[in-house]
Protein backbone atom coordinates (compact mmCIF):
# COMPACT_ATOMS: atom_id res chain seq x y z
CA UNK A 1 0.00 0.00 0.00
CA UNK A 2 1.49 3.56 -0.57
CA UNK A 3 1.35 6.86 1.06
CA UNK A 4 -1.62 7.58 -1.21
CA UNK A 5 -3.87 4.73 -0.75
CA UNK A 6 -3.27 4.55 3.47
CA UNK A 7 -6.70 5.21 5.54
CA UNK A 8 -6.55 8.59 7.62
CA UNK A 9 -4.48 8.29 10.76
CA UNK A 10 -6.71 8.01 14.12
CA UNK A 11 -5.82 10.93 16.76
CA UNK A 12 -3.09 10.26 18.49
CA UNK A 13 -4.48 8.46 21.86
CA UNK A 14 -5.28 11.29 25.11
CA UNK A 15 -2.68 11.94 27.79
CA UNK A 16 -5.08 10.21 29.87
CA UNK A 17 -4.75 7.19 28.42
CA UNK A 18 -1.19 7.33 28.08
CA UNK A 19 -1.22 8.18 32.43
CA UNK A 20 -3.11 5.05 32.26
CA UNK A 21 -0.99 3.29 30.40
CA UNK A 22 2.31 4.58 32.71
CA UNK A 23 0.56 3.25 35.76
CA UNK A 24 0.32 -0.59 34.30
CA UNK A 25 3.32 -0.36 31.85
CA UNK A 26 6.20 1.98 32.81
CA UNK A 27 8.65 0.54 30.22
CA UNK A 28 6.27 -0.02 27.63
CA UNK A 29 4.89 3.19 28.06
CA UNK A 30 8.22 4.73 27.55
CA UNK A 31 7.96 3.23 24.43
CA UNK A 32 4.44 4.18 23.25
CA UNK A 33 5.79 7.90 24.15
CA UNK A 34 8.42 7.73 20.88
CA UNK A 35 6.25 6.03 18.43
CA UNK A 36 5.05 7.87 15.15
CA UNK A 37 2.02 9.61 15.95
CA UNK A 38 0.45 7.72 13.74
CA UNK A 39 0.72 4.26 15.44
CA UNK A 40 0.31 5.79 19.33
CA UNK A 41 -3.89 4.79 19.37
CA UNK A 42 -4.07 1.53 18.42
CA UNK A 43 -0.89 0.00 20.13
CA UNK A 44 -1.43 2.20 23.37
CA UNK A 45 -5.20 0.58 23.15
CA UNK A 46 -4.25 -2.59 21.71
CA UNK A 47 -2.38 -2.63 25.05
CA UNK A 48 -4.74 -1.53 27.34
CA UNK A 49 -6.66 -4.02 26.11
CA UNK A 50 -4.58 -6.84 26.61
CA UNK A 51 -3.19 -5.69 30.28
CA UNK A 52 -7.43 -5.72 31.27
CA UNK A 53 -7.41 -9.51 30.26
CA UNK A 54 -4.42 -10.45 31.32
CA UNK A 55 -5.80 -8.59 34.97
CA UNK A 56 -8.84 -10.57 34.93
CA UNK A 57 -6.92 -13.82 34.09
CA UNK A 58 -5.08 -13.26 37.53
CA UNK A 59 -7.10 -11.35 40.09
CA UNK A 60 -10.84 -12.37 39.45
CA UNK A 61 -11.98 -13.48 43.14
CA UNK A 62 -13.96 -16.68 43.88
CA UNK A 63 -17.68 -15.92 43.62
CA UNK A 64 -20.90 -17.69 43.71
CA UNK A 65 -20.69 -21.30 45.66
CA UNK A 66 -19.71 -24.60 43.12
CA UNK A 67 -17.96 -22.48 40.67
CA UNK A 68 -14.32 -22.53 40.96
CA UNK A 69 -12.09 -19.33 40.47
CA UNK A 70 -10.27 -20.56 37.77
CA UNK A 71 -13.87 -21.15 35.88
CA UNK A 72 -15.01 -17.85 36.82
CA UNK A 73 -11.53 -15.83 34.99
CA UNK A 74 -12.48 -17.96 32.37
CA UNK A 75 -16.28 -16.90 32.16
CA UNK A 76 -14.83 -13.31 32.48
CA UNK A 77 -11.98 -13.55 29.65
CA UNK A 78 -14.65 -14.56 27.42
CA UNK A 79 -17.05 -12.27 27.68
CA UNK A 80 -14.08 -9.88 27.06
CA UNK A 81 -12.73 -11.77 24.17
CA UNK A 82 -16.49 -11.36 22.97
CA UNK A 83 -16.72 -7.50 23.17
CA UNK A 84 -13.59 -6.86 21.65
CA UNK A 85 -14.51 -9.30 18.63
CA UNK A 86 -17.97 -7.45 18.25
CA UNK A 87 -16.74 -3.81 18.53
CA UNK A 88 -16.10 -3.58 14.78
CA UNK A 89 -19.46 -4.56 14.39
CA UNK A 90 -20.26 -1.34 16.29
CA UNK A 91 -21.99 -3.27 19.16
CA UNK A 92 -20.44 -2.62 22.25
CA UNK A 93 -21.84 -3.99 25.60
CA UNK A 94 -20.05 -5.23 28.26
CA UNK A 95 -21.28 -7.21 30.63
CA UNK A 96 -19.10 -7.92 33.41
CA UNK A 97 -19.89 -6.73 36.91
CA UNK A 98 -16.76 -4.45 37.11
CA UNK A 99 -17.59 -3.19 40.74
CA UNK A 100 -17.21 -6.08 42.12
CA UNK A 101 -14.27 -7.49 40.05
CA UNK A 102 -12.64 -4.10 41.23
CA UNK A 103 -13.63 -4.22 45.26
CA UNK A 104 -12.61 -7.58 45.67
CA UNK A 105 -9.05 -8.30 46.96
CA UNK A 106 -7.74 -5.12 46.95
CA UNK A 107 -4.37 -6.59 48.09
CA UNK A 108 -4.61 -8.58 44.99
CA UNK A 109 -5.29 -5.37 42.06
CA UNK A 110 -3.19 -2.75 41.94
CA UNK A 111 -4.80 0.60 42.19
CA UNK A 112 -3.93 1.22 38.36
CA UNK A 113 -5.09 -2.24 37.53
CA UNK A 114 -9.15 -1.02 39.13
CA UNK A 115 -8.85 2.06 37.06
CA UNK A 116 -8.13 0.32 34.36
CA UNK A 117 -11.15 -2.50 35.13
CA UNK A 118 -13.57 0.46 35.78
CA UNK A 119 -12.51 2.58 32.18
CA UNK A 120 -12.96 -0.88 30.19
CA UNK A 121 -15.92 0.68 28.36
CA UNK A 122 -14.19 3.83 27.60
CA UNK A 123 -11.14 2.25 26.09
CA UNK A 124 -13.45 -0.25 23.83
CA UNK A 125 -15.64 2.78 22.55
CA UNK A 126 -12.19 4.18 21.76
CA UNK A 127 -11.50 1.40 19.96
CA UNK A 128 -14.72 1.78 18.17
CA UNK A 129 -13.24 5.00 16.59
CA UNK A 130 -9.93 3.73 14.98
CA UNK A 131 -9.95 2.66 11.56
CA UNK A 132 -11.48 -0.70 10.23
CA UNK A 133 -8.33 -2.35 9.86
CA UNK A 134 -6.85 -0.73 13.25
CA UNK A 135 -9.74 -2.73 14.57
CA UNK A 136 -9.23 -5.90 12.82
CA UNK A 137 -5.66 -5.87 14.05
CA UNK A 138 -6.51 -5.35 17.85
CA UNK A 139 -9.11 -7.60 17.65
CA UNK A 140 -6.84 -10.20 16.19
CA UNK A 141 -4.18 -9.70 18.69
CA UNK A 142 -6.61 -9.65 22.11
CA UNK A 143 -7.89 -12.91 20.73
CA UNK A 144 -4.69 -14.41 20.44
CA UNK A 145 -3.04 -13.44 23.80
CA UNK A 146 -6.69 -13.97 25.88
CA UNK A 147 -6.41 -17.52 24.07
CA UNK A 148 -2.91 -17.97 25.87
CA UNK A 149 -4.14 -16.75 28.84
CA UNK A 150 -6.97 -19.18 29.28
CA UNK A 151 -5.27 -22.09 28.27
CA UNK A 152 -2.99 -20.79 31.15
CA UNK A 153 -5.78 -20.68 33.47
CA UNK A 154 -6.73 -23.96 32.34
CA UNK A 155 -3.89 -25.79 32.42
CA UNK A 156 -2.76 -24.61 35.78
CA UNK A 157 -6.62 -23.76 37.58
CA UNK A 158 -6.28 -22.00 41.15
CA UNK A 159 -5.33 -23.52 44.35
CA UNK A 160 -4.08 -26.86 42.75
CA UNK A 161 -2.89 -28.94 45.57
CA UNK A 162 0.27 -29.22 43.70
CA UNK A 163 2.54 -26.92 41.47
CA UNK A 164 1.48 -27.64 38.12
CA UNK A 165 4.22 -27.02 35.06
CA UNK A 166 4.63 -27.70 31.56
CA UNK A 167 6.24 -30.63 29.87
CA UNK A 168 8.50 -29.20 27.15
CA UNK A 169 9.61 -26.30 25.39
CA UNK A 170 6.81 -27.01 22.58
CA UNK A 171 4.54 -25.72 25.05
CA UNK A 172 6.80 -22.98 26.17
CA UNK A 173 6.81 -22.08 22.68
CA UNK A 174 3.59 -22.08 22.53
CA UNK A 175 2.23 -20.05 25.01
CA UNK A 176 4.62 -17.32 24.70
CA UNK A 177 4.16 -16.83 21.03
CA UNK A 178 0.38 -16.62 21.98
CA UNK A 179 0.46 -13.96 24.76
CA UNK A 180 3.58 -12.24 23.37
CA UNK A 181 4.98 -13.30 20.23
CA UNK A 182 1.81 -12.52 18.19
CA UNK A 183 2.30 -8.84 20.03
CA UNK A 184 5.56 -8.39 17.45
CA UNK A 185 3.57 -9.37 14.76
CA UNK A 186 0.58 -7.09 15.52
CA UNK A 187 3.33 -4.00 16.35
CA UNK A 188 4.49 -5.32 12.50
CA UNK A 189 1.09 -5.58 10.74
CA UNK A 190 0.43 -1.63 12.08
CA UNK A 191 3.37 -0.11 10.91
CA UNK A 192 3.07 -1.89 7.38
CA UNK A 193 -0.71 -0.02 7.42
CA UNK A 194 0.26 3.32 8.82
CA UNK A 195 3.80 3.70 7.39
CA UNK A 196 5.87 4.11 4.19
CA UNK A 197 8.98 2.77 3.04
CA UNK A 198 9.67 2.16 6.77
CA UNK A 199 11.67 -1.03 6.78
CA UNK A 200 14.86 -2.09 4.78
CA UNK A 201 14.01 -5.90 5.20
CA UNK A 202 11.07 -8.14 3.70
CA UNK A 203 8.32 -8.06 5.49
CA UNK A 204 8.72 -12.06 5.91
CA UNK A 205 11.88 -11.09 7.84
CA UNK A 206 10.68 -8.52 10.03
CA UNK A 207 7.95 -10.72 10.97
CA UNK A 208 10.27 -13.57 11.69
CA UNK A 209 12.01 -11.37 14.07
CA UNK A 210 9.29 -9.38 15.74
CA UNK A 211 7.74 -13.01 16.28
CA UNK A 212 11.47 -14.07 18.05
CA UNK A 213 11.47 -10.60 20.05
CA UNK A 214 8.66 -10.82 21.40
CA UNK A 215 8.68 -15.02 22.86
CA UNK A 216 11.65 -13.75 24.23
CA UNK A 217 10.54 -10.98 26.26
CA UNK A 218 7.85 -12.87 27.45
CA UNK A 219 10.37 -15.43 28.76
CA UNK A 220 12.61 -12.70 30.22
CA UNK A 221 9.42 -12.29 32.25
CA UNK A 222 8.43 -15.53 33.26
CA UNK A 223 11.72 -16.49 34.57
CA UNK A 224 12.73 -12.67 35.90
CA UNK A 225 9.15 -13.93 38.12
CA UNK A 226 10.01 -17.65 38.79
CA UNK A 227 9.78 -17.43 42.82
CA UNK A 228 6.05 -15.70 42.74
CA UNK A 229 5.12 -17.95 40.15
CA UNK A 230 5.79 -20.80 42.05
CA UNK A 231 4.56 -19.75 45.10
CA UNK A 232 1.52 -19.84 43.26
CA UNK A 233 1.82 -23.20 42.20
CA UNK A 234 2.87 -22.75 38.29
CA UNK A 235 6.46 -23.50 36.82
CA UNK A 236 6.69 -22.81 33.40
CA UNK A 237 10.24 -24.26 33.39
CA UNK A 238 9.54 -27.36 31.27
CA UNK A 239 9.24 -30.49 33.09
CA UNK A 240 11.72 -32.31 30.28
CA UNK A 241 14.71 -29.38 30.71
CA UNK A 242 13.99 -30.06 34.72
CA UNK A 243 14.34 -33.91 34.51
CA UNK A 244 18.12 -33.31 32.85
CA UNK A 245 19.27 -32.09 35.93
CA UNK A 246 17.39 -34.21 38.72
CA UNK A 247 14.53 -32.16 39.52
CA UNK A 248 10.75 -31.57 38.74
CA UNK A 249 8.40 -28.58 39.27
CA UNK A 250 7.05 -29.80 42.97
CA UNK A 251 11.05 -29.73 44.14
CA UNK A 252 12.47 -26.42 42.68
CA UNK A 253 9.25 -24.55 44.05
CA UNK A 254 9.94 -26.04 47.57
CA UNK A 255 13.81 -25.27 47.30
CA UNK A 256 12.60 -21.52 46.27
CA UNK A 257 10.06 -21.61 49.18
CA UNK A 258 12.96 -22.98 51.82
CA UNK A 259 16.21 -20.92 49.94
CA UNK A 260 17.14 -24.62 49.71
CA UNK A 261 20.93 -23.57 47.62
CA UNK A 262 22.04 -26.89 47.70
CA UNK A 263 19.32 -28.05 45.44
CA UNK A 264 18.84 -24.70 43.44
CA UNK A 265 22.20 -25.13 42.44
CA UNK A 266 21.51 -27.76 40.21
CA UNK A 267 19.32 -25.57 38.55
CA UNK A 268 22.31 -23.38 37.00
CA UNK A 269 22.69 -24.81 33.66
CA UNK A 270 19.36 -24.74 33.30
CA UNK A 271 18.99 -20.93 34.08
CA UNK A 272 21.70 -20.50 32.27
CA UNK A 273 20.40 -22.15 29.10
CA UNK A 274 17.31 -20.58 29.52
CA UNK A 275 19.01 -16.85 29.38
CA UNK A 276 21.17 -17.73 26.78
CA UNK A 277 18.02 -18.34 24.30
CA UNK A 278 16.27 -15.04 25.73
CA UNK A 279 19.64 -13.38 24.91
CA UNK A 280 19.17 -14.46 21.18
CA UNK A 281 15.55 -14.00 20.54
CA UNK A 282 16.48 -10.21 22.07
CA UNK A 283 18.81 -9.88 20.12
CA UNK A 284 16.20 -10.52 16.97
CA UNK A 285 14.61 -7.80 18.55
CA UNK A 286 17.45 -5.23 18.01
CA UNK A 287 18.08 -6.11 14.81
CA UNK A 288 14.52 -5.55 14.09
CA UNK A 289 15.22 -1.75 15.46
CA UNK A 290 18.30 -1.75 13.25
CA UNK A 291 16.13 -2.70 10.01
CA UNK A 292 13.54 -0.29 10.86
CA UNK A 293 13.78 3.52 9.06
CA UNK A 294 11.46 6.23 11.33
CA UNK A 295 13.61 7.51 14.12
CA UNK A 296 10.85 6.86 16.42
CA UNK A 297 9.89 3.76 15.70
CA UNK A 298 13.58 2.37 15.83
CA UNK A 299 13.83 4.38 19.30
CA UNK A 300 10.71 2.29 20.27
CA UNK A 301 11.20 -0.64 18.94
CA UNK A 302 14.91 -0.82 20.73
CA UNK A 303 14.04 0.48 24.09
CA UNK A 304 12.46 -3.09 25.63
CA UNK A 305 15.21 -5.03 23.37
CA UNK A 306 18.08 -2.89 25.28
CA UNK A 307 16.28 -2.72 28.63
CA UNK A 308 15.97 -6.66 28.20
CA UNK A 309 19.28 -7.33 27.21
CA UNK A 310 20.72 -5.21 30.24
CA UNK A 311 18.21 -7.38 32.74
CA UNK A 312 19.68 -10.58 31.06
CA UNK A 313 22.98 -9.46 32.48
CA UNK A 314 21.40 -8.43 35.85
CA UNK A 315 20.13 -12.05 36.22
CA UNK A 316 23.53 -13.81 35.22
CA UNK A 317 25.14 -11.73 37.64
CA UNK A 318 22.84 -12.68 40.31
CA UNK A 319 23.24 -16.05 39.62
CA UNK A 320 21.11 -18.64 41.59
CA UNK A 321 19.69 -15.83 43.53
CA UNK A 322 17.73 -14.68 40.44
CA UNK A 323 15.67 -17.68 41.34
CA UNK A 324 14.40 -16.01 44.57
CA UNK A 325 14.31 -12.71 43.32
CA UNK A 326 12.57 -10.30 40.83
CA UNK A 327 15.32 -8.86 38.98
CA UNK A 328 14.84 -5.27 37.53
CA UNK A 329 16.75 -2.55 35.93
CA UNK A 330 17.28 0.55 37.88
CA UNK A 331 15.15 3.78 36.49
CA UNK A 332 18.73 5.59 36.63
CA UNK A 333 19.76 3.14 34.16
CA UNK A 334 16.79 3.55 32.11
CA UNK A 335 16.84 7.67 32.11
CA UNK A 336 20.34 7.06 30.87
CA UNK A 337 19.80 4.69 27.86
CA UNK A 338 17.24 6.92 26.81
CA UNK A 339 19.53 10.19 26.91
CA UNK A 340 22.49 8.24 24.80
CA UNK A 341 19.78 6.83 22.09
CA UNK A 342 18.73 10.63 21.39
CA UNK A 343 22.29 11.69 21.81
CA UNK A 344 23.52 9.94 18.33
CA UNK A 345 22.37 6.52 19.44
CA UNK A 346 19.85 5.77 16.95
CA UNK A 347 22.27 5.64 14.59
CA UNK A 348 22.70 2.55 12.90
CA UNK A 349 26.54 2.27 14.31
CA UNK A 350 25.54 3.50 17.79
CA UNK A 351 22.46 1.31 17.83
CA UNK A 352 24.75 -1.32 17.41
CA UNK A 353 27.19 0.26 19.99
CA UNK A 354 24.64 0.06 22.72
CA UNK A 355 23.65 -3.51 21.57
CA UNK A 356 27.07 -5.13 22.35
CA UNK A 357 27.26 -3.05 25.53
CA UNK A 358 24.39 -5.40 26.86
CA UNK A 359 25.45 -8.28 25.29
CA UNK A 360 23.60 -8.17 22.09
CA UNK A 361 24.87 -10.84 19.67
CA UNK A 362 25.18 -9.82 15.55
CA UNK A 363 21.89 -11.49 13.41
CA UNK A 364 23.89 -12.76 10.51
CA UNK A 365 21.39 -14.27 8.41
CA UNK A 366 18.41 -12.20 7.99
CA UNK A 367 16.98 -14.94 5.14
CA UNK A 368 15.71 -17.41 6.92
CA UNK A 369 12.38 -16.62 8.25
CA UNK A 370 11.14 -20.00 7.86
CA UNK A 371 13.32 -21.81 9.18
CA UNK A 372 15.09 -22.19 12.17
CA UNK A 373 13.64 -19.90 15.37
CA UNK A 374 16.98 -18.94 16.12
CA UNK A 375 18.81 -18.15 12.66
CA UNK A 376 22.70 -17.34 12.38
CA UNK A 377 24.18 -15.91 15.40
CA UNK A 378 27.01 -14.96 16.54
CA UNK A 379 28.72 -12.78 19.30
Amino acid sequence: MNAATRPTPPAPAPADWQRLLSGVARSFALSVKVLPTHLRAPVTLGYLLARASDTLADSMPAGTQGMGEADLRVQALAELRRCIAQVPQGRIALELDLPKVTQCLPGVLSAQERLLLQRLPEVLQAMGQLSPSDQQLIGKVCETIASGQELDLLRFGAGAAQVQGLSDQTELDDYTWRVAGCVGQFWTDLAESHLSDWRSQPLSNMQHAAKRYGMGLQRLNLWRDSAADLAQGRCYWPADRLAQHGLEAATLAQAVAQRDMAVLARMGPCVNQGLSEIRRDLSWGLAYSLAVRPWRLRMASALPALIGLRTVQAMESAGIDALLQSVRVPRSWVRGLMLKLMLGGLTIAGLSALGRSVGALRVSDWARPSGPADGTMSP
